[in-house]
């Protein structure tokens, strides 16, 4: 007896073949997307640590000099009017200072100080100091960090193409 011609199953290796190789070509293609995808979200937070530990560095250089100068004897002898001339002459000169603000309180400082990253006003370091120095004692010298944090400029959801999805 003959069999009809729709039952005829000769094909039907061929077409799951094809089909698995079809599926394996998708799942391909959809794996280098979502590495290609991962690259750049992982070169994207590269690029922000860097920023911070460069932000950081920076500030910590910053406390450093203030450190330096408040140890001096020029520093020590100094009256308050003088200690903030002192200080508002070092933050001047520091390139990566943005902005700051000196208040005197009896024998206490307070140093507000922002910190930026070279040519970008974008990210950089907000710090607060309190400095306490006896007149003569250059180990009576003591900084308090009561404000070291990362600030960052907000992101414009307007302005920057493709908003927050892209990459």
């Amino acid at each position: 007896m003959k069999r009809p011609a729709f039952d005829s199953k000769r094909g039907a290796a061929s077409v799951l073949m094809i089909l698995l190789l079809v599926l394996l070509v998708f799942f391909g293609v959809l794996s280098l997307v979502t590495a290609a995808t991962d690259l750049r979200l992982a070169d994207r937070r590269a690029r922000a640590n860097q920023a911070y530990y460069l932000a950081d560095s920076q500030a910590a250089r910053l406390l450093a000099r203030i450190g330096e100068a408040c140890r001096q004897d020029e520093f020590l002898q100094a009256g308050p009017d003088r200690r903030l001339e002192l200080l508002a002459a070092l933050l001047e000169k520091e390139p990566h200072v943005r902005a700051y603000d000196i208040a005197s309180e009896d024998a206490r400082l307070q140093v507000k100080a922002v910190t930026g990253l070279d040519g970008r006003d974008e990210q950089g370091m907000d710090l607060e100091l309190e400095i306490v120095a006896e007149p003569g004692d250059p180990l009576s010298c003591r900084i308090i960090a009561r404000r070291w944090s990362w600030w960052k400029k907000p992101f414009d959801y307007q302005a920057e193409p493709g908003g927050v999805w892209e990459g």
